[in-house]
Protein backbone atom coordinates (compact mmCIF):
# COMPACT_ATOMS: atom_id res chain seq x y z
CA UNK A 1 0.00 0.00 0.00
CA UNK A 2 1.42 3.34 -1.08
CA UNK A 3 1.08 6.29 1.27
CA UNK A 4 1.89 9.78 0.10
CA UNK A 5 3.09 12.08 2.82
CA UNK A 6 2.54 15.77 2.30
CA UNK A 7 4.76 18.22 4.07
CA UNK A 8 4.15 21.86 4.68
CA UNK A 9 6.51 24.60 5.69
CA UNK A 10 5.43 26.70 8.67
CA UNK A 11 7.73 28.91 10.70
CA UNK A 12 10.79 27.48 8.93
CA UNK A 13 10.06 23.94 10.18
CA UNK A 14 8.63 21.04 8.23
CA UNK A 15 5.72 19.27 9.81
CA UNK A 16 3.53 16.48 8.68
CA UNK A 17 0.09 17.65 7.42
CA UNK A 18 -1.58 14.33 6.84
CA UNK A 19 -1.07 11.15 4.92
CA UNK A 20 -3.17 10.48 1.88
CA UNK A 21 -4.20 7.19 0.45
CA UNK A 22 -5.49 8.93 -2.69
CA UNK A 23 -3.10 7.56 -5.26
CA UNK A 24 -3.25 3.92 -4.17
CA UNK A 25 -5.27 2.75 -7.13
CA UNK A 26 -3.20 4.92 -9.46
CA UNK A 27 0.13 3.71 -8.02
CA UNK A 28 1.80 7.12 -7.95
CA UNK A 29 4.72 7.95 -5.72
CA UNK A 30 6.13 11.29 -4.63
CA UNK A 31 8.71 11.15 -7.41
CA UNK A 32 6.04 10.41 -10.03
CA UNK A 33 3.86 13.31 -8.88
CA UNK A 34 6.91 15.58 -8.96
CA UNK A 35 7.82 14.54 -12.52
CA UNK A 36 4.20 14.94 -13.65
CA UNK A 37 4.17 18.45 -12.20
CA UNK A 38 7.38 19.30 -14.05
CA UNK A 39 6.00 17.91 -17.33
CA UNK A 40 2.75 19.87 -17.07
CA UNK A 41 2.97 22.87 -19.44
CA UNK A 42 1.10 25.17 -17.03
CA UNK A 43 3.12 24.26 -13.94
CA UNK A 44 6.62 23.89 -15.39
CA UNK A 45 7.30 27.66 -15.78
CA UNK A 46 6.38 28.26 -12.14
CA UNK A 47 8.55 25.35 -10.97
CA UNK A 48 11.57 26.49 -13.01
CA UNK A 49 11.18 30.01 -11.63
CA UNK A 50 11.01 28.74 -8.05
CA UNK A 51 14.02 26.42 -8.57
CA UNK A 52 16.31 28.60 -10.69
CA UNK A 53 14.80 32.09 -10.69
CA UNK A 54 14.65 32.16 -14.50
CA UNK A 55 11.66 33.57 -16.35
CA UNK A 56 10.48 32.75 -19.89
CA UNK A 57 11.40 35.19 -22.66
CA UNK A 58 7.83 36.00 -23.74
CA UNK A 59 6.12 39.16 -22.45
CA UNK A 60 2.86 37.88 -21.00
CA UNK A 61 4.00 34.70 -19.24
CA UNK A 62 6.59 36.30 -16.87
CA UNK A 63 3.98 38.72 -15.54
CA UNK A 64 1.60 35.85 -14.84
CA UNK A 65 4.33 33.86 -13.10
CA UNK A 66 5.40 36.81 -10.94
CA UNK A 67 1.80 37.50 -9.91
CA UNK A 68 1.19 33.83 -8.98
CA UNK A 69 4.62 33.19 -7.42
CA UNK A 70 3.89 34.40 -3.85
CA UNK A 71 1.17 31.76 -3.51
CA UNK A 72 3.36 28.81 -4.54
CA UNK A 73 6.14 26.94 -2.73
CA UNK A 74 8.40 24.02 -3.57
CA UNK A 75 8.56 21.57 -0.67
CA UNK A 76 10.56 18.36 -1.12
CA UNK A 77 10.40 18.78 -4.90
CA UNK A 78 6.60 19.08 -4.95
CA UNK A 79 4.69 22.22 -5.86
CA UNK A 80 2.26 23.42 -3.19
CA UNK A 81 -0.05 26.42 -3.07
CA UNK A 82 -0.60 28.33 0.15
CA UNK A 83 -4.23 28.85 0.96
CA UNK A 84 -6.05 31.13 3.32
CA UNK A 85 -9.58 30.00 4.09
CA UNK A 86 -12.07 32.70 3.06
CA UNK A 87 -15.04 31.00 4.70
CA UNK A 88 -15.56 28.54 7.49
CA UNK A 89 -16.20 25.41 5.47
CA UNK A 90 -17.06 21.96 6.81
CA UNK A 91 -13.72 20.58 5.70
CA UNK A 92 -10.81 22.37 7.33
CA UNK A 93 -7.99 22.81 4.87
CA UNK A 94 -4.33 22.81 5.71
CA UNK A 95 -1.87 25.66 5.19
CA UNK A 96 -0.64 24.21 1.90
CA UNK A 97 -2.42 22.18 -0.75
CA UNK A 98 -0.77 20.03 -3.41
CA UNK A 99 -0.97 21.44 -6.93
CA UNK A 100 -2.28 18.76 -9.28
CA UNK A 101 -1.05 18.41 -12.85
CA UNK A 102 -3.71 18.00 -15.56
CA UNK A 103 -3.12 14.24 -15.76
CA UNK A 104 -4.23 13.72 -12.16
CA UNK A 105 -7.15 16.15 -12.00
CA UNK A 106 -9.89 13.93 -13.42
CA UNK A 107 -8.93 10.79 -11.42
CA UNK A 108 -8.86 12.79 -8.18
CA UNK A 109 -12.26 14.38 -8.90
CA UNK A 110 -13.61 10.92 -9.69
CA UNK A 111 -12.29 9.49 -6.42
CA UNK A 112 -13.68 12.33 -4.33
CA UNK A 113 -17.07 12.17 -6.07
CA UNK A 114 -17.62 8.47 -6.82
CA UNK A 115 -15.98 6.70 -3.90
CA UNK A 116 -18.31 4.75 -1.57
CA UNK A 117 -17.72 7.22 1.27
CA UNK A 118 -18.43 10.25 -0.95
CA UNK A 119 -21.66 8.65 -2.18
CA UNK A 120 -21.84 10.75 -5.35
CA UNK A 121 -21.95 14.02 -3.47
CA UNK A 122 -23.12 17.16 -5.19
CA UNK A 123 -21.02 19.92 -6.69
CA UNK A 124 -20.51 21.92 -3.49
CA UNK A 125 -19.56 18.98 -1.29
CA UNK A 126 -17.18 17.54 -3.88
CA UNK A 127 -15.58 20.95 -4.40
CA UNK A 128 -15.02 21.44 -0.66
CA UNK A 129 -13.48 17.98 -0.27
CA UNK A 130 -11.09 18.44 -3.19
CA UNK A 131 -10.18 21.99 -2.11
CA UNK A 132 -9.18 20.73 1.32
CA UNK A 133 -6.29 18.71 -0.13
CA UNK A 134 -5.54 19.90 -3.68
CA UNK A 135 -5.39 22.91 -5.97
CA UNK A 136 -5.63 23.29 -9.74
CA UNK A 137 -6.78 26.00 -12.12
CA UNK A 138 -10.52 26.27 -12.83
CA UNK A 139 -11.27 23.72 -10.11
CA UNK A 140 -14.90 24.72 -9.59
CA UNK A 141 -15.70 24.61 -13.32
CA UNK A 142 -14.11 21.18 -13.79
CA UNK A 143 -15.83 19.69 -10.74
CA UNK A 144 -19.15 21.18 -11.77
CA UNK A 145 -18.83 19.72 -15.29
CA UNK A 146 -17.80 16.33 -13.88
CA UNK A 147 -20.74 16.10 -11.46
CA UNK A 148 -23.21 17.29 -14.09
CA UNK A 149 -21.95 14.62 -16.50
CA UNK A 150 -22.08 11.78 -13.93
CA UNK A 151 -24.54 9.25 -15.34
CA UNK A 152 -25.56 7.79 -11.97
CA UNK A 153 -26.18 11.23 -10.47
CA UNK A 154 -28.31 12.29 -13.42
CA UNK A 155 -30.45 9.15 -13.16
CA UNK A 156 -31.13 9.65 -9.45
CA UNK A 157 -31.61 13.39 -9.63
CA UNK A 158 -35.06 14.58 -8.61
CA UNK A 159 -36.29 17.58 -10.55
CA UNK A 160 -39.28 19.39 -9.14
CA UNK A 161 -41.23 21.62 -11.49
CA UNK A 162 -43.90 23.68 -9.80
CA UNK A 163 -44.98 25.44 -12.95
CA UNK A 164 -48.60 25.32 -13.98
CA UNK A 165 -49.31 23.75 -17.37
CA UNK A 166 -49.87 25.95 -20.38
CA UNK A 167 -53.49 26.63 -21.23
CA UNK A 168 -55.00 27.95 -24.42
CA UNK A 169 -56.26 31.52 -24.42
CA UNK A 170 -59.28 32.30 -26.59
CA UNK A 171 -58.73 34.60 -29.56
CA UNK A 172 -59.64 38.20 -28.75
CA UNK A 173 -62.78 39.54 -30.46
CA UNK A 174 -61.75 43.21 -30.28
CA UNK A 175 -58.57 45.16 -29.42
CA UNK A 176 -57.49 45.01 -25.76
CA UNK A 177 -60.02 42.27 -24.97
CA UNK A 178 -57.37 40.07 -23.40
Amino acid sequence: MLMILLYCLKREQKRLIHSLNIFNSLSFSLATVSTLQKKDPDLSPIITYLENGTLPSSQKLPRQILSKQPHFSLIDGLLFRSCEPKTKAKFVSSDYTLVLPKVLQKPVIDMYHSSPLAAHAGITATLQRVKADFYFERMSVQISDFVKSCDLCQRRKIVRHNKSPLTAIPDPSKPFAV
